[in-house]
């Protein structure tokens, strides 16, 4: 288990002025995670969960925001599937009406990975895409 905080203060006038502060807790075993975060000076609270291995090869999270000033929730559903041992595709869904998906592939040699990324707005009728991306990072 894990806790943490942090507090942010205005030191211009002279007087200590509390500007914010955020805490949080995470819990984790061999295959979940689980934490809660309060931020915002305690406006928002994200709470999330992640399974390794529900599935072989796979990583299922779900995330819940939560704004108490205007009663606003939103639910994130995502998944990682290793297609094999260079190949990833992650996907991402959103109460918001977003999916968004990537395949990356690991080359060992030159060290690189590239990436292939869409988003698609599913809160209209049909399947609208709104972007695409290539990514390729060199290195580690």
């Amino acid at each position: 288990a894990t806790v943490g905080g942090d507090v942010s203060m205005d030191l211009s006038d002279g007087s200590p002025d509390v500007s914010g502060y955020n805490f949080g807790g995470q819990w984790s075993n061999r295959d979940i995670t689980a934490s809660v975060l309060v931020q915002n000076q305690l406006s928002a609270v994200n709470v999330s969960m992640m399974h390794r291995n529900l599935c072989k090869n796979s990583l299922f999270g779900v995330q819940v925001l939560s704004n108490l000033k205007d009663s606003s929730n939103t639910l994130n559903v995502g998944c990682q599937y290793e297609i094999d041992s260079a190949t990833t595709m992650k996907t991402k869904i959103s109460s918001t009406g977003s999916l968004a998906t990537v395949v990356e592939h690991r080359l060992s040699s030159p060290n690189m990975t590239f990436g292939l990324a869409s988003t698609y707005d599913v809160s209209s009728s049909g399947l609208t895409s709104t972007g695409m991306g290539l990514n390729l990072a060199l290195g580690n």
